[in-house]
């Protein structure tokens, strides 16, 4: 049974676009990979707070309702509204918080290993994740 077009016109952008699967699958995997290594960084340096676990969750939970505000304007756009543009909302807004978590990813594995943080490679790495995101707005990290 298929979904009525009203519903199925805001599943499309994900479910048509293999750039925005492959994104999102990416964003998923960064997503996770910040929350393991923030707990470990956290368990490293004894400060294991379940408040400021639980707010990381919150900012998590804020990220994925940003991507269904994206599929939904997505789905405005393809589902016929005469809009004066066309573009994969969805999936800029994905990619951009995939920089988010990659950048928030390298914060934790930093302080882990704080010799990573030493390491011209990795120092130049970090500017220029930084400065993508950046671009769109300021980081938190989480």
């Amino acid at each position: 049974m298929n979904p009525p077009i009203f519903i199925d016109v805001f599943m499309q952008p994900l479910r048509d676009n293999s750039v925005a699967q492959v994104a999102f699958a990416a964003f998923c995997f960064l997503m996770l990979l910040d929350i393991l290594l923030g707990y470990a960084a956290a368990v490293k340096n004894k400060s294991v707070k379940s408040a400021k676990m639980r707010e990381g969750l919150w900012h998590k939970t804020g990220e994925m309702g940003i991507i269904a505000v994206g599929d939904v304007l997505d789905g405005m756009l393809l589902g016929g509204i005469d809009m004066p543009f066309s573009a994969p909302v969805t999936t800029a807004m994905i990619v951009y918080l995939a920089i988010n978590e990659a950048v928030s990813c390298m914060e934790n594995a930093v302080k882990l290993d704080p010799e990573l943080g030493d390491k011209r490679f990795f120092r130049v790495l970090m500017e220029t994740l930084n400065s993508a995101s950046d671009e769109g707005g300021a980081h938190d990290a989480a």
